[in-house]
């Protein structure tokens, strides 16, 4: 039953591409979303402080 209910869940498309390339690349998914998530937040912070200008 355990199978039944996991393959229930349907994981967001860019999670199961994330895992793909972090698989393929030997990189800790873990630490890219951690990343990735900086990148998105430095470059909001760029844009707001242009703005300010």
């Amino acid at each position: 039953m355990n199978q039944v209910q996991n393959q229930s869940i349907v994981k967001n498309p860019s999670d199961s591409r994330t895992s793909a390339y972090c698989k393929r690349n030997n990189i800790n998914e873990y630490q890219f979303k951690k990343a990735l998530a900086w990148y998105h937040s430095a470059i909001q912070g760029s844009k707001q402080g242009k703005r300010k200008h």
